[in-house]
């Protein structure tokens, strides 16, 4: 424990030092940001799994984030850590550094390109494994448009994820995804788009008798981005994606594929999000997954400094892995409240509360979690 408070004091130090020398050789449109955060949560279900183990939690966050906006390049750079410190599972204790960054050029308002990768620590509840996990996360992602007429263009895209467990027993992960989309400018506000994208996913590192959970993976979706109606924005993005297994004992499997969020404006104090998502993931367990996961949340003013939000949630997924081991079918309910004060522009102060019922064919991952916690955040 000693150790992630003593990490955590430096790396706060370290924040102050390096936003105060930044802030004060500011050029142009720069500016940086530094957050210092901490909070208090009770789990009832830490591990996510039948045995339903319950603990205190107590975090701590750090981070520094440098944005620059000069003519045709933004670019976005932040190193943070976070710490976790809990009152009766001490060997799930963490501190978790990261660092991420963007790029986006625009020469001209035909042209774009957005480049972004990020490099994380994570220590948390996996609800694939129904156990907690640390591993090493590194994903990078690009985006090339171009219009060569007013209405058409075509996009490029590239993203790989890759995923190394530092937790005994759990297979590394990794993807990689490359796709182009023909565009068409409806209007100023809204633009559609259809392509087809293809790529592979696997597991490594696999333990005695595992076999590969991935395989080639294609992808044929049409979309939609921008204002769909008056006071609806976001992405509505549907299709096809299949999977020819790299081992012959997998079935190859199909699913219909969406990844959308959507957000309302329903009031000049009130605002709803959805988020809706379905494709072929594997898990470190060397299982493939075919999941479904919606999400609506309400964002309600509630008085100036005031701010509430909701949420509800259903996921459903199916397992399956070499010789059956692991295989279930999964399906939960999730609900959460939280209430966001703010103090000042720099200081919040917030209190949440959730629950989650998961159902599932497998005795070790039927179970039910309650989550309470508050928590303050300091931005300058």
């Amino acid at each position: 424990m000693s150790k992630i408070i003593h990490r955590l004091a430096i790396f706060a130090a370290a924040n102050l030092i390096v936003a105060s020398s930044l802030a004060a050789a500011e050029v142009g449109r720069s500016r940086v940001v530094t957050t210092l955060a901490a909070r208090l949560d009770y789990d009832s279900n830490i591990f996510v799994n039948q045995s339903e183990v319950r603990d205190w939690i107590y975090s701590m966050n750090g981070g520094v984030r440098m944005i620059h906006d000069v003519s045709e390049v933004t670019t976005d750079v932040g190193v943070s850590a976070n710490g976790q410190i809990f009152a009766d599972h001490s060997d799930q204790n963490s501190f978790d550094p990261s660092i991420d960054g963007r790029i986006g050029y625009v020469p001209s308002d035909k042209t774009n390109l957005k480049l972004s990768g990020a490099f994380r620590r994570t220590s948390m509840a996996n609800e694939s494994l129904n156990t907690r996990a640390k591993s090493n996360d590194l994903t990078f992602g690009g985006q090339w448009e171009h219009l060569t007429t007013e209405k058409l263009g075509v996009r490029l895209t590239a993203d790989y994820a890759k995923s190394d467990y530092r937790t005994a027993g759990f297979s590394d992960t990794a993807n990689y995804l490359v796709g182009v989309d023909a565009v068409y400018v409806y209007s100023p506000k809204l633009r559609t788009y259809a392509g087809f994208a293809w790529g592979e996913s696997w597991t490594a590192n696999r333990a005695f008798n595992r076999r590969n959970a991935g395989g080639d993976d294609k992808r044929y979706t049409i979309g939609f981005e921008g204002e769909l109606a008056p006071k609806i924005t976001g992405d509505l993005n549907f299709g096809v994606v299949q999977r020819e297994f790299a081992v012959s004992n997998f079935g190859d499997d199909s699913a219909f594929f969406i990844a959308s969020r959507l957000s309302w404006a329903a009031a000049q104090k009130t605002v709803w999000s959805l988020r809706v998502n379905q494709g072929l993931n594997v898990t470190a367990s060397d299982q493939s997954v075919k999941n479904f996961d919606a999400g609506l949340v309400l964002s309600q003013e509630l008085a100036e400094r005031l701010n509430l939000e909701g949420s509800l949630g259903y996921t459903r997924a199916r397992y399956s892995s070499f010789g059956g081991a692991g295989a279930r079918n999964d399906h939960g309910l999730s609900a959460r409240v939280r209430l966001n004060y703010a103090f000042s522009e720099n200081a919040t102060f917030d209190a949440s509360a959730g629950l989650r019922d998961n159902n599932s064919t497998l005795a070790v991952s039927d179970y039910q979690q309650v989550n309470i916690g508050a928590g303050f955040t300091y931005r300058f």
